[in-house]
């Protein structure tokens, strides 16, 4: 009987118990959050908009309190009603240990998770307007 119950806890320890996926890192593309363009800016039309623009910037942040306040922030934010489109200036793709990624795109005032747009109050817009 001892066997079987010492068996029993090495399967809830090892084979049942799933780990979270961590965020392992960030990447950043970013430009100046309030630059003027004729026409709105989607997630797509980032990279070939903005590929030779002075201003671009790109970077990778690892330090762990900031992955740690992301991932609390991925948590806190809820699918919104409205599908309006963001004006993208900021895009910020988020590395898993499962070797999975998230893809935020970010104007001023709204976010897209995956290209879906978010409810944010404005201090978890703000973490991501200062990254």
């Amino acid at each position: 009987m001892k066997k079987i119950v010492f068996f029993i806890m090495i399967l809830f320890a090892t084979g049942f118990c799933t780990p979270k996926k961590k965020i392992t890192k960030i990447l950043v593309n970013k430009v100046d959050m309030e630059i003027s363009t004729l026409v709105r800016i989607d997630c797509n039309s980032f990279e070939s908009t903005f590929r030779n623009d002075p201003d671009l910037k790109t970077y990778t942040i690892k330090n762990k309190s900031v992955l740690y306040k992301m991932d609390s922030f991925l948590e806190k934010i809820k699918p919104a009603d409205e599908t309006n489109n963001v004006d993208t200036r900021k895009i910020i793709i988020i590395f898993y240990s499962d070797t999975t990624k998230d893809t935020i795109c970010a104007d001023l005032f709204r976010i897209k998770l995956n290209g879906n747009l978010m409810v944010t109050d404005r201090s978890t817009l703000d973490f991501i307007l200062n990254l």
